[in-house]
């Protein structure tokens, strides 16, 4: 799929104000808030293309639109940039990985680093007996868990982990991957961005689709820095 790169630009912001507030964003908030150089009704015909083209929807109690599990893989793919931890956070990384045996402690104290930095949970899957995660409370403060359905889906995920290693060892293609809602195997209402480590470790950020995949991603990306 090609857009031009007004419609980009505005996908763009559409994503990372509904990552950012959880809302649905409407064209009169995009033009006042983003100072858009161009008309509100612009705005709303590009909107309308982008609904279109699947890339966007509109909630039924909402005039605002949010992205589609499709508006989220165009923007990783195609406008992400990813965002890399803090000066701090990266020296105490370093100080974890400073030699070339990787401890298992020390990927379990990068996990809470990364819980804390994206709130999210991170699953660290050591082998497929041997699976750790952490950060519960930070993905069920997300607004999303407000639901209790959706609160209880996503837990049973933690009930079920060790079974779906291998599935995922078999769908990560390379080093680091983003696998968007569906594509999840660890479910649907769900994304994770994964990596593996020293070839036999898998990494994993599990958040709600409206993760903030910019900060998974950089911290995925910094942390195989410093693995290899």
């Amino acid at each position: 799929m090609e857009l031009d790169e007004r419609k980009k630009n505005l996908l763009e912001l559409v994503v990372e104000n509904h990552v950012k507030n959880s809302e649905p964003v409407g064209s009169t908030f995009l033009v006042e808030a983003e100072d858009l150089d161009v008309s509100g009704a612009t705005v709303r015909n590009d909107m309308q293309e982008l609904e279109e083209s699947g890339l966007i929807s509109q909630p039924h109690t909402s005039a605002g639109r949010v992205p589609t599990e499709e508006g989220y893989r165009f923007y990783v793919e195609n406008m992400m940039k990813p965002q890399e931890p803090s000066s701090d956070k990266k020296e105490e990384l370093q100080g974890f990985f400073n030699s070339n045996d990787i401890q298992k402690e020390s990927l379990k104290e990068t996990a809470r680093m990364a819980a804390e930095d994206i709130s999210a949970a991170v699953i660290v899957a050591f082998d497929q007996n041997n699976v750790y995660y952490t950060g519960l409370s930070k993905l069920f403060s997300q607004p999303e868990f407000q639901d209790y359905d959706y609160t209880l889906h996503v837990s049973q995920i933690f009930d079920h982990c060790e079974e779906q290693i291998p599935t995922i060892e078999k769908i990560l293609e390379g080093e680091l991957d983003v696998l968007i809602g569906s594509e999840n195997p660890l479910g649907g209402n769900c994304s994770l961005v994964a990596s593996r480590i020293d070839k036999r470790v898998i990494f994993m950020v599990l958040g709600p689709v409206r993760m903030n995949y910019s900060k998974a991603v950089g911290f995925n990306d910094y942390l195989l820095s410093l693995t290899k």
